[in-house]
C-alpha cells in the first residue's frame, strides 16, 4: 500500500483528525508519530480501519501517472466544495473552500467532508513533490495559480 492510499483510507474514518501535514517540513504525522518526513518513510502504521486495527508497511509515497497540476485542480475543486463540520472554518493555513452556505443542494448531497478533501489535496501535493512526480514549472516564480483564481501553491511546498 503507497502513502497516499492510506491517506486516503484514512480520511474517510474517525481518525482522519489525527493527520497533521506540514508543507514546511514535508512531514505527515499521525497519531503524534512521524509516518513521512521529507521523503524519507520513518515506520509502519498502526491505524483503525473499521473497528479493526490494522498495521501497514507503506510501499512507497504515490503511485501517479499523469499531469500532478491536473490532479491538484481536481482535488481542490473537490476541496472547495465539500461539506464542512460544524468546527470546520472556510479557510485552514493553506486552502480556501465554501461555506456551507454557499454549497448547492446537489454538492451538499454528493460531497465528501472537509477533512477528507483536505487530506487528500494537501497529501497529494506533499506526496508527490516528495516522490519527485510534482515539479515547479517556473523556478522564476515563488507562487503558481491554478486555472481557480483561489488555488494557490507555494514553491517551497514543492522545492
Amino acid at each position: 500500500m503507497y502513502a497516499y492510499d492510506w491517506l486516503v483510507a484514512v480520511s474517510t474514518t474517525d481518525e482522519a483528525e489525527q493527520v497533521r501535514i506540514n508543507f514546511d517540513t514535508k512531514s505527515l504525522f499521525y497519531n503524534g508519530r512521524p509516518i513521512i518526513v521529507g521523503n524519507t518513510y520513518m515506520a509502519p502504521v498502526a491505524y483503525v480501519h473499521q473497528d479493526h486495527a490494522r498495521i501497514v508497511t507503506l510501499d512507497g509515497l504515490i503511485a501517479f501517472k499523469g499531469d500532478p497540476y491536473v490532479e491538484i485542480a481536481r482535488l481542490y475543486d473537490r476541496f472547495k466544495r465539500s461539506i464542512p463540520s460544524p468546527c470546520d472554518q472556510t479557510m485552514n493555513e493553506n486552502f480556501m473552500a465554501y461555506s456551507g452556505a454557499l454549497l448547492t443542494d446537489h454538492e451538499r448531497h454528493t460531497g465528501i467532508p472537509r477533512i477528507a478533501a483536505r487530506l487528500q489535496l494537501e497529501g497529494f501535493i506533499l506526496l508527490a513533490s516528495c516522490a519527485g512526480i510534482l515539479q515547479w514549472r517556473n523556478p522564476m516564480q515563488p507562487v503558481w495559480q491554478g486555472v481557480d483564481p483561489d488555488l494557490i501553491l507555494r514553491r517551497k511546498w514543492i522545492v
